[in-house]
């Protein structure tokens, strides 16, 4: 279906392939997971050779959503008349918005649930944007190109401190998440260290 270059932890840029059957499995999960249907507007910001844009075209295409492309302009100066209800980021995004006080000007209200993703959350930052919406779900994404944009996901329902790192929570339904150690065997132990892998049918 598509290709996305990345360099991850190596610095050596390499094509990944997705094909259709992991972008299918990984949608119908993910927009049954968050309640995403035909009434919600996605506020992308993603540009479209990343991959945290998938999930904003693909929500859109399996539920009836409506996508809005939001241009780096409005950061400073939030536009609520598209009434987005749901954003789907990168951390860098969020905090960048943060950093130009855009919401100090004005919240768009009808926003009710804020993924992201890409790299560790600050808790500083999260908590900003908590302190605008209250009342919206937040949901801490994680997972590397090669497993079609995610493999867990943590709903935060608890305040953290800034000293504390966000969880990377559950697998998501079709995907099985597990530790290895450096034989490969598997990592049961409470607190014990592995390298996370991951099998289903969202591989590349």
């Amino acid at each position: 279906l598509y290709s996305i270059f990345t360099s991850g932890s190596t610095g050596i840029p390499k094509g990944v392939l997705i094909c259709h059957r992991s972008v299918i499995d990984f949608i119908d999960h993910f927009t049954a997971t968050f309640h995403i249907d035909e009434t919600d507007v996605i506020g992308n910001q993603a540009p479209f050779d990343f991959d945290v844009s998938v999930k904003d075209i693909y929500s859109c295409l399996k539920t009836g959503a409506t996508l809005v492309i939001i241009p780096k302009s409005c950061f400073m100066f939030p536009n609520a008349e598209n009434h987005v209800t749901v954003l789907i980021w990168a951390v860098s995004a969020l905090v960048l918005l943060n950093r130009l006080h855009g919401l100090k000007y004005k919240v768009p209200a009808d926003i009710r649930t804020i993924m992201f993703s890409g790299e560790l959350m600050p808790v500083k930052q999260l908590n900003q944007w908590r302190s605008y919406y209250p009342d919206a779900a937040f949901v801490n994404l994680y997972g590397p190109t090669e497993i079609t944009c995610n493999c867990t996901y943590y709903e935060i329902k608890k305040d953290f401190t800034e000293e504390e790192q966000i969880p990377i929570g559950i697998a998501f339904p079709n995907e099985r998440v597990f530790l290895l150690d450096e034989e490969d065997h598997l990592v049961t132990e409470p607190g014990a260290l592995g390298e996370i892998c991951v099998s289903g049918t969202a591989l590349a």
